[in-house]
């Protein structure tokens, strides 16, 4: 097997993890609720980070395995205004969901998780002065989060 179909299984399976965990985090945003405070307050705005936070990681992965664009900006541009757009999405769609309503605060946490998510991956990338797998930086994102979280 040549380097260039590894290249393409990769990335195949990068995009592939990318769109499994866009309807994982769909279904968990969607699925109908019986509103009141049923979680501890700022929790909810943690795991809105960390979830968003994720899913800029593997974005920003799929994005860098694929065709780069001009420059680290333009992708760290992208992936943040992605996230950022789903997340907005998912809020509004939940304005119409029973049980279940838009939070500007949510939107907020999911924003900063998508802003820090490509910030981190570029740390982890330059620091194996190379290419990095998503599942090495992936846990290692959230070993570096929960121990400064705790």
């Amino acid at each position: 097997m040549n380097l260039k179909n590894s290249e393409n299984k990769k990335n195949g399976m990068d995009l592939l993890i990318l769109v499994l965990y866009l309807c994982l985090l769909s279904l968990l945003s969607l699925i109908p609720g019986k509103e009141g405070p049923h979680v501890i307050i700022g929790i909810d705005k943690l795991v809105h980070f960390t979830m968003y936070l994720v899913l800029g990681i593997i974005f920003f992965i799929v994005l860098n395995n694929l065709k780069k664009p001009e420059s680290i900006y333009k992708r760290i541009i992208l992936s943040v205004c992605f996230c950022t757009v789903y997340g907005l999405f998912i809020e509004i769609v939940q304005g119409f969901v029973p049980g279940r309503s838009p939070d500007l605060f949510d939107a907020a946490a999911n924003f900063a998780g998508s802003f820090f998510a490509p910030f981190l991956t570029l740390h982890y990338l330059n620091e194996k002065k190379g290419v990095s797998t998503l599942k090495r930086i992936i846990k290692k994102s959230f070993n570096w989060f929960f121990q400064k979280s705790l």
